[in-house]
Parts: C-alpha cells; sequence; structure tokens
C-alpha cells in the first residue's frame, strides 16, 4: 500500500512536470520558451530540439490556439537563422500556415512573414527578406507587440547593412534600441548591429569606442554567442586600423570561446578574420589553413555568402604566393557568387517596396481620418439638430462653416506631410540607385583587371613555347610552324580590342582627355595603349608579358611619358593618370 501511494505521487508529479500547468495561460509559457530558443540558437542550437519538442506538444493539446503552431514553425526557423542555414521544405509549411490561417489572425500572420525574411536572409535573398520584413512589422504594429516589433527592427537593421543602407540601418537599430529593455537578449544584439554599422559609417576609431564600452556588459551577461561576436568584431576593427596586436588578443579571445559554440557560421567569420591577420603578417601557411576550414564549413552548410569570402581569400593567397593561375581561378569564382548574390539582393527593389508600404500607410491614415472628420460633421449635425429650437440660424452657420475650413485645413498638412513624405523617399532612392551605378562600374572594372591577367598568363605560356621552340633544329619544317603561330597568336590585335571594349565602357573620355593634355610630343599609339594600362593598376611585369617586351622595356616607357607630360622628380606617373 505504501509503495502504491509513492507511485501515484511520482506519476502526479511527472506528469506536471513535463506538462504546462493548466492554471498557467499556455501562450504565457509559449513566449518563455520561445526567448530560450532564441538565445540558444545563436551558441547553442542543439539544445532547442527538445525545447521544439515540448512547444510542439503544447500546440497539439490546444489544437484551437493557432499561436501555438505558428510558434513551432517560427522557433524552427529561429533555429536555422543565426546559422546562416535556409530549408526550403520548411517555407513549403510557412506558405500552407499562412494560406489556412484566418483573416483575423494579425499576429500569427506577422510572425510567419517574421520567420520568411529571416530564412531569406540566410539564402541571401535580401529583397525578398526585406520585403517579408515589411510586411510583418507593420502587421506587429498594428497588432500591437512591441517585443515582436523590436525583433523585426532588428532583422531589417542587418539587413540594411548588408546592402549597404547604412543611414537607414541606423533608424531601424536605434528604433530597436528604444524598445528593447536595456540587459535584454535583443538590446544587446542591436547594440552590436549598431556598432558594425557605426564602423562603416564613422571609421574604426568610432565603432571600438562604442563597442569596448558595451564588452564588460555582455561579459556580465555571459550569452557565449554574444560575446564571441564581440570579440569578433574588436578584431575586424583593430585589425581594420593595423593594430595587429590587439586584433590578435581579441581574435585568440573569440577563438576560445568559439569552441563553446554551436554555431558554425561565428566559426567561419571568425577564422576568416584570423587567416587575414597571418596573411598580413606573411605567413601564408597559416593564413590558408584557417581559410580552408571557413571554406569547409561555408560548403557543408551550403552558405554562399561565407563561401564568397572564402574564394575571395584563398585567391588573395594564392596570389601572394605567386600561383598566379590558382589566384585566378578563385577569383573568377569568387565573382561567379558575387554576381549571383547581388542578382538576387537588388536594394533598389527592395527600398521601392519599403516606399509603396510607405504611401499605402499613408493614404490608410488619411483615409482614417477623414473618417474621423466625418464622424465629427455627424455628431455636430445631430447636435445642431437639437438646438436649433435656442441657437439662431447665424450661429449654426458660423458653426459649420468653421468645420469646413478646419477639415480643409487638416486635409491640406495630411496632403502636406504625405509630399514631403515621397520626397524625401524619392531622394534616398536616388541614392540607392547612384550607389548601384558604382557597384556596377567597380564590378566591370574587376572584368578588365581580370581579362588582363588572361592575356598576360597567355602571353607568358606562348613565351615559354617560343623559347622551347628556339631548341628545336631549324631544318625541321615544325620549328618554322610553331615560330609563326606563336607570333601570330602574342599580343594580337584582337586582344587589344577586346581589352579597348571593356575599358571604353568604363572610362568612356579618357583618351580624349589625355590627347588634350599638354605634350612636349604626340602621344603615339603605343603610348596609349601603355596608359590604358598604367590606368588600370597593372604591374611593369604584367605589361611587359602582354606587350611581349621586357619589364625594362616598360620602366623606359613610363620614364618618357613623364618626360612628355612634364611631370616633376617627385610627382608619380600612376597617380597623374588615375586622376585623369
Amino acid at each position: 500500500m505504501k509503495h502504491s501511494v509513492s507511485l501515484i505521487f511520482f506519476c502526479l508529479f511527472f506528469f506536471f512536470g513535463i506538462c504546462p500547468r493548466s492554471n498557467a495561460h499556455p501562450e504565457t509559457w509559449a513566449d518563455s520558451l520561445l526567448q530560450r530558443i532564441e538565445e540558444n540558437a545563436l551558441s547553442q542550437a542543439g539544445k532547442n530540439q527538445s525545447l521544439i519538442r515540448r512547444l510542439a506538444d503544447s500546440a497539439r493539446i490546444y489544437p484551437q490556439n493557432t499561436k501555438l503552431g505558428t510558434y513551432v514553425l517560427y522557433a524552427r526557423i529561429a533555429t536555422l537563422y543565426p546559422q546562416g542555414k535556409s530549408d526550403t521544405l520548411l517555407i513549403q509549411e510557412i506558405r500552407q500556415r499562412q494560406a489556412m490561417l484566418p483573416e483575423k489572425a494579425c499576429f500569427e500572420k506577422a510572425l510567419l512573414n517574421l520567420a520568411l525574411a529571416m530564412d531569406h536572409v540566410s539564402g541571401s535573398l535580401y529583397t525578398n527578406a526585406f520585403q517579408e520584413g515589411l510586411k510583418a512589422l507593420e502587421l506587429f504594429r498594428q497588432n500591437g507587440n512591441p517585443h515582436f516589433e523590436a525583433k523585426t527592427l532588428l532583422l531589417l537593421g542587418n539587413i540594411c547593412i548588408n546592402i549597404k543602407s547604412y543611414s537607414m540601418a541606423s533608424i531601424y537599430l536605434d528604433q530597436c534600441v528604444a524598445l528593447t529593455g536595456s540587459r535584454s537578449f535583443e538590446h544587446y544584439q542591436a547594440l552590436l548591429a549598431l556598432s558594425k554599422n557605426q564602423f562603416y559609417v564613422k571609421g574604426a576609431d568610432s565603432a571600438l569606442q562604442s563597442l569596448l564600452s558595451l564588452i564588460p556588459n555582455l561579459e556580465q551577461y555571459q550569452n557565449t554567442g554574444l560575446l564571441t561576436i564581440g570579440y569578433m568584431n574588436l578584431t575586424t576593427f583593430y585589425f581594420t586600423k593595423m593594430s595587429l596586436d590587439s586584433a590578435l588578443f581579441y581574435g585568440k579571445k573569440a577563438l576560445a570561446l568559439s569552441a563553446k559554440l554551436d554555431n558554425n557560421r561565428i566559426k567561419s567569420i571568425l577564422y576568416q578574420n584570423i587567416a587575414g591577420y597571418f596573411f598580413v603578417k606573411g605567413d601564408t601557411d597559416q593564413a590558408f589553413r584557417f581559410v580552408s576550414l571557413a571554406e569547409d564549413i561555408a560548403i557543408q552548410d551550403h552558405n554562399i555568402e561565407q563561401l564568397s569570402y572564402a574564394l575571395y581569400n584563398l585567391g588573395l593567397i594564392y596570389q601572394q604566393t605567386g600561383q598566379t593561375d590558382s589566384a585566378l581561378f578563385y577569383m573568377m569564382r569568387y565573382i561567379d557568387i558575387s554576381n549571383e548574390i547581388a542578382r538576387h539582393s537588388g536594394a533598389i527593389d527592395a527600398y521601392q517596396a519599403y516606399v509603396s508600404v510607405l504611401l499605402e500607410n499613408s493614404e490608410n491614415r488619411l483615409t482614417i481620418a477623414q473618417q474621423d472628420i466625418q464622424l465629427k460633421n455627424r455628431r455636430l449635425g445631430f447636435l445642431a439638430l437639437f438646438t436649433t429650437l435656442i441657437i439662431i440660424t447665424a450661429a449654426l452657420v458660423f458653426t459649420l462653416f468653421w468645420h469646413k475650413k478646419r477639415q480643409q485645413s487638416l486635409r491640406n498638412d495630411l496632403e502636406k506631410k504625405e509630399l514631403e513624405t515621397k520626397l524625401a523617399n524619392e531622394k534616398h532612392l536616388k541614392q540607392l540607385q547612384a550607389r548601384q551605378h558604382q557597384e556596377i562600374l567597380e564590378a566591370k572594372a574587376r572584368e578588365i583587371a581580370s581579362y588582363s591577367l588572361l592575356v598576360s598568363n597567355k602571353n607568358q605560356i606562348l613565351q615559354q613555347i617560343a623559347d622551347i621552340a628556339k631548341r628545336i633544329p631549324g631544318s625541321l619544317p615544325e620549328a618554322s610552324e610553331i615560330q609563326n603561330i606563336i607570333r601570330n597568336n602574342i599580343n594580337t590585335d584582337k586582344d587589344w580590342e577586346d581589352f579597348m571594349l571593356h575599358f571604353q565602357k568604363i572610362h568612356p573620355c579618357f583618351f580624349q582627355r589625355l590627347k588634350e593634355l599638354p605634350c612636349t610630343n604626340e602621344l603615339t599609339e603605343n603610348e596609349l595603349r601603355l596608359c590604358a594600362y598604367f590606368r588600370i593598376g597593372m604591374s611593369n611585369k604584367q605589361i611587359a608579358q602582354i606587350l611581349n617586351v621586357s619589364p625594362e622595356s616598360v620602366r623606359m616607357h613610363r620614364y618618357r611619358l613623364k618626360k612628355k607630360f612634364a611631370l616633376k622628380e617627385e610627382e608619380n606617373l600612376d597617380d597623374f593618370i588615375r586622376n585623369l
């Protein structure tokens, strides 16, 4: 009997221990659990599987509660997002649930929009992410939910940093900081993002000042993921200032903490930062080792953004070690992936979506204001009808005239505000278009440099073949044939024509300005050609390989050009040509 009673108490204890308390609201319990899942996702994602199962069990216990089922989908996305991972099947589930939700489920729709935005960011689809984030933000504001509104603002701020719209990022992140508590997880995330945005806008010194004051709070908060990001950002900021000892100090701190992390994305970024330190120090072997680790993680997680950074760094390392073929291979792969990301990350499109939402909101507010005015007029009409026996006709006319004038004044104010908003949005749109144009020009410049490097390598190989062919006895007919093939293919006019076609797209007036310069003698065709190569920053060795001449010959041409342009001895010819 005694053992039976003990067993009954044990079963009751076990049952109430694993299930939500009946007297507690299930949404309150789920909110607390969801916050734990989001904090774990940054540093210990493996712990979330059991928590998500508990959340799913609660959704099955309360099937009529649409929020709990939505929480489960959001929790799964929130676990993947800090890892930089996307899940196509999970997105299909979210789309299906969106279609099934009733019209009044405003909060659930907002949460699913936020989940879609997070998944799009993981896939580097910033345009789609920005649009979904804006939808979520609008719905959370309508629903009056400042907690999730702050999460959405944080996501939008990070998207703006990625598309290099730093002024908008600052607005979103400042709003996020204002909505969050001073010691909350989202508050520290927003402050870290603000320091990163500050780094791009005001430079390393300003960002260091903000982040160094934040680090003691992060150490006290004791979240390994946030603290690792803080140390990692300090490494980057000090590295930019070339304070290598400080960069190494915080890099080691971050590396030590990363051993406790279950987050491949943070580890990938950290490995590339440390590789940069060894690259500057000249230790290419260590740099290659850390970049290779980052590349393996990016390939494993299908993170194309981190993979593009790894490919670029590998290209730099191979270039530093003189392995030009490998350097060209990795740089071409980097350009291909970067172009792919750019095609799916149209900042202009995203901002246009933002503008359309703002205009739509302005129209809605104008409609609501007009309806309020009409309602007030109706009330005044009833009041006028009730008081006709005691108020003279003149007073009634005066009242109606006054309210009509007030209505017109309110309408004018609303239209004026709408016009100001529209002009400000158009100004931002033009700035983004100019930035996109500059990025296109930079991409074309990289394409010219890659093409010139290919021509240089081709000429170098042909020259090596020519040197070998010279050792073949001249009596053999193949020797003469090989020499003819080399002469016809090394430094061909077709190479120059292709180069000119790309060069004039980026610098259309370069040769015209060059010919208008006061020179001691008229510039020859070969000298114009040399100036074009100097303009894109090619070295004497690379130019010599393209033109099939010696580097000493290129240096002599530099000297003559400097004389023709009447440059002083201390003036640099390359700087002079680049400033044309």
